[in-house]
């Protein structure tokens, strides 16, 4: 086989046999080894084989590049020139890849289509289709199983075999449209549960932000936490001082029954002051005293 490519330059260096291709897919010169090029015609020497052996190889001249090493800038040119069109020819590399994937192997009998028939007793084009599906519905059908159709009927491998070529493609985009539904539905699913948590996270930050404004409040109100709290201290400080100087003072005082009258209305309105003082705060004070002893 041999093909005139403008873009192509010959050998490079005798000793290594090396040459330059210009690929169009990188738009740029790539270097070709021997090593590739003895790749290249391993693989292209298969193209006469099974359509298993075929898809294989195109699939990893196609990958690899290896069309390159043949003096072909793209893998179309390397097809049209190797007899296939350019559709033949990415179908036969889908096939590969899929084969490749599941590790098939040419001339595999697969009971699934009855009797010692193959997978590649499926021809080209239906093997295409059914390389089509995800790799857990290929190896359902490989293994004699049945799976749902985009209708819902049930599809075995038998079934895809009898069909001609026009309806097991639009059985399988049928297929692949329905799990396309299924992975858009889950998707939407997880949007609108991922909304929810957003949902309850968004209110929890106003709830949050809600305590924060009325602890601002009391703070431009009060004061910071702690210095209200130091407050309350030097102020109960004050009051034991003022309590305990009153009874120094009444004890020093030594008032008795026998002093004068202006004596004992002075000690007599400082007792009924402090009386009423106790009474009117005695509720509040009680329950504090109370809970306190509870603790």
């Amino acid at each position: 086989m041999s093909k005139t490519v403008e873009k192509a330059v010959a050998v490079v260096t005798d000793e290594k046999n090396k040459m330059v291709v210009y690929d169009d897919h990188s738009e740029k010169n790539v270097v070709v080894t021997v090593e590739m090029q003895e790749a290249a015609w391993f693989e292209h020497d298969k193209i006469k084989g099974s359509i298993m052996q075929i898809a294989s190889s195109l699939h990893r001249i196609k990958e690899k590049k290896l069309y390159l090493a043949l003096g072909f800038n793209n893998f179309k040119d390397y097809c049209e020139s190797a007899g296939f069109s350019k559709r033949s020819g990415y179908r036969y590399a889908a096939i590969g890849d899929g084969v490749e994937q599941l590790g098939l192997e040419p001339g595999e009998q697969n009971s699934a289509l009855g009797g010692t028939n193959t997978l590649e007793s499926l021809g080209v084009k239906k093997m295409y289709e059914l390389f089509r599906l995800s790799q857990d519905q290929i190896n359902q059908l490989l293994s004699g199983e049945e799976i749902a159709g985009g209708n819902g009927e049930k599809i075995s491998l038998k079934d895809l075999q009898d069909m001609n070529v026009a309806t097991a493609s639009k059985v399988v985009s049928g297929m692949t449209k329905s799990k396309k539904d299924n992975q858009v539905g889950k998707l939407k699913a997880d949007n609108a549960l991922l909304n929810a948590e957003k949902k309850a996270l968004m209110d929890q930050i106003k709830s949050m932000e809600k305590e924060v404004a009325a602890a601002r409040t009391l703070e431009d109100k009060y004061g910071p936490t702690d210095t209200r709290l130091k407050d309350k201290l030097a102020r109960l400080g004050q009051a034991q001082e003022h309590l305990g100087g009153f009874y120094r003072a009444i004890n020093k005082a030594g008032v008795n029954p026998d002093d004068p009258p202006d004596v004992l209305d002075i000690f007599s309105a400082l007792v009924g002051s402090l009386e009423r003082t106790l009474e009117e705060n005695k509720p509040t004070w009680h329950s504090i005293i109370l809970t306190k002893e509870a603790e």
